[in-house]
Formats: structure tokens, C-alpha cells, sequence
């Protein structure tokens, strides 16, 4: 802070000098804020960039029938779907009836006019998974759909009426030798990908498989 305050006392004193001198004047707020500026630059590109969950969001509104079912490992490293209608009753009266904090926003979201919606499930995840508290990850997982992929296998994925599996990094990461995605991977191709490239693409690695044809 006393560096600061000098160096700004020193910029005053020369602009002051120099105050009829355009040229001068130009130099030293350049001196001053270009190496700013280039920082600024160098920071708020890459978040300036498309991300791949918001293309993928984009394709699967134009390539997937509203109301499918997804079953997804990690929210945010996911596509942003909107929730269904019928989804959102369903989780407001859960949360509701007990007392959970989250009921409030399905409260909200009931307010909304979703028009191209999906069911969206979620793999539950272990606390040392997530890096969280047990009561902490215990209390988000009551405002969720979740499904068992690992208690129902492949087929009951089937069965449980689940039409696409999103799989991204964290999920192959830590579930990539368990039976039903080592069988899902190598009995069928992913309908959609997309793959994060430098200075072009930011976000994770996603792929999306169908396992209920429609």
C-alpha cells in the first residue's frame, strides 16, 4: 500500500509537469495503464471463449426430443438443461414436505415457462468423491433425482427409463472401471462429442451416449 501510494503521488506530480505536453501526458498514461491493460487482456480472454457444456446444451435443444431423460455424474462440469415442469412439481413437493432449503427455488423455478426441457438425474457421488462434508452432501442430494448406475447396472439404466448418459472427465476418472460404463463405452459410440481446444473451445471433455433408443 505505501508503494502504491507513492508511485500514484509520483504519476500526479509528473502529469502535473507535463500537463501542456500532449505527448508527455500520452506516454505516461500509457507507462501506467497499458501493462494493466495487457493483463486484463491476457485474464478475460479465455473467459471470453465458447464453452463446450453451452455448445452441447445448444445441440441436444436441437437433436433431442424434450422430456428425455439424462443421468449425469457432476452438474456443473454438465450441459445447462433446463429442468422439466414435471420435474420441478416433483422436487418442490420432496423439498417441501422436508423442509429443505432448496424448496424456496423449486418454488421459483414452478413460476417459470420451461419450453425445451429435460429430466436431468444425477449419479450420487461418495463425500471423499465430492471433497464434502457427509451432512452437507446428504442435504444437496435431497433436492435431486439421483439414480444408481452402480446398484442398477446397464440394463437397469434401461429399465429405469434413463435415454442418454452425459460422461465427462470426473466421471471416467472415478468410475471408469466399474462393469456398466466400461460396457456402455465399448457396446456403443457417443452420439454427440465435443473436446476443449486451446484458445479456441474452453470447458471439460464431454460425450453423450444413448442407452433407450426413442
Amino acid at each position: 500500500m505505501p508503494l502504491l501510494l507513492t508511485a500514484s503521488l509520483g504519476v500526479a506530480e509528473l502529469m502535473r509537469r507535463f500537463e501542456k505536453n500532449k505527448w508527455a501526458m500520452t506516454f505516461i498514461l500509457l507507462l501506467v495503464f497499458l501493462p494493466s491493460l495487457g493483463r486484463t487482456a491476457l485474464t478475460g480472454f479465455p473467459h471470453s471463449l465458447p464453452d463446450t457444456r453451452t455448445l452441447a446444451k445448444a445441440w441436444i435443444e436441437m437433436n433431442i426430443p424434450a422430456g428425455s431423460r439424462f443421468l449425469t455424474f457432476d452438474p456443473y462440469k454438465s450441459p445447462p438443461l433446463i429442468m422439466s415442469e414435471a420435474q420441478i412439481d416433483r422436487l418442490h413437493e420432496k423439498t417441501k414436505s422436508l423442509h429443505h432449503p432448496r424448496a424456496r427455488y423449486f418454488k421459483l423455478l414452478k413460476q417459470s415457462n420451461p419450453c425445451r426441457s429435460y429430466e436431468i438425474f444425477v449419479i450420487p457421488r461418495t463425500e471423499l468423491e465430492i471433497q464434502d462434508l457427509p451432512e452437507r452432501t446428504n442435504l444437496s442430494y435431497q433436492a435431486q433425482d439421483t439414480t444408481d448406475p452402480e446398484a442398477l447396472g446397464l440394463e437397469g439404466l434401461k429399465r429405469a427409463k434413463i435415454d442418454y448418459i452425459i460422461i465427462d472427465p470426473s466421471l471416467l476418472a472415478a468410475r471408469g472401471s466399474t462393469a456398466w460404463l466400461k460396457g456402455l463405452m465399448a457396446s456403443s459410440q457417443p452420439v454427440y462429442q465435443i473436446i476443449p481446444q486451446d484458445d479456441v473451445i474452453k470447458g471439460p471433455e464431454l460425450f453423450i451416449y444413448q442407452i433407450n433408443k426413442q
